[in-house]
């Protein structure tokens, strides 16, 4: 008998993460602004961190737009 996997997830739960997202860099050429966002427990322990710095000058025109 071939058994047929519906999904390749394992587990799902649910939980109570606190996201931050700032933008770090002066946006200069050396120093190019970019996007991070922080995932962090209630407790204050960070779980994850992710940059985003493919297109800084979106960033720029998005923040000039708000």
């Amino acid at each position: 008998m071939t058994h047929k996997r519906l999904s390749n997830v394992d587990s799902v739960k649910q939980i109570t993460v606190i996201e931050v997202k700032s933008i770090r860099g002066d946006g200069t050429e050396k120093d190019p602004v970019y996007q991070i966002t922080e995932y962090f427990l209630p407790d204050g322990t960070r779980l994850a961190r992710v940059m985003f710095n493919d297109n800084p000058e979106e960033i720029h025109q998005w923040e000039a737009e708000s």
